[in-house]
């Protein structure tokens, strides 16, 4: 068997009102549009409650930065202390780098004095030493000054700055190196 269609009968004679374009519009409206209101007053309860979440999480994220900020600032000295005795301590390391380097390239120098010679002064600026030292004759500065010139690997320059002949006889000199 085949089922019915059923149909409306709608046994009003439709006005003149009804078929003219303002009835069907208000038909529309009165059908169609209470669903579109009721679906845009739901956006904008929703969007109305969001706001109050959202301004909450922005008052949050507001205490969080200002905590944040506060112990950064507490500790911005210990942060400054910090970073200066970094310094101190690699400028220390390298001072005492340099004092070694400067300690081995006396020792190795003060092997190449004859037994009868001495040094007698020396300083270390910067990248130059100066020795003050006392020999017997003058084979005996050569043979310092030709060891001196040989280790171009230590020294970069070797001059004789001055030479002088003291009352007993022995030779005063002062040699400048730079490292």
């Amino acid at each position: 068997m085949s089922a019915h269609k059923s149909q409306d009968l709608n046994l009003l004679p439709k006005t003149e009102f009804e078929l003219s374009f303002w009835g069907r519009f208000l038909k529309w409206s009165l059908t169609t549009g209470r669903y579109i209101i009721i679906l845009v007053e739901l956006v904008v309860i929703i969007a109305f409650i969001s706001r109050f979440k959202l301004d909450h999480d922005l008052s949050d994220l507001g205490d969080a930065i200002a905590g944040k900020q506060a112990l950064l600032e507490a500790s911005s000295n210990t942060e400054k202390t910090l970073r200066l005795t970094q310094a101190r301590l690699i400028e220390a390391e390298q001072k005492i780098k340099n004092q070694s380097n400067a300690a081995s390239i006396l020792e190795k120098i003060n092997s190449i004095f004859p037994p009868d010679s001495s040094m007698t002064n020396f300083s270390f600026a910067d990248n130059s030493l100066t020795i003050t030292g006392i020999v017997t004759s003058e084979s005996d500065l050569g043979l310092i000054m030709g060891e001196l010139n040989k280790d171009k690997s230590t020294y970069k320059t070797v001059v004789l700055s001055s030479v002088n002949t003291e009352p007993s006889n022995n030779l005063k000199f002062i040699i400048k190196i730079w490292l």
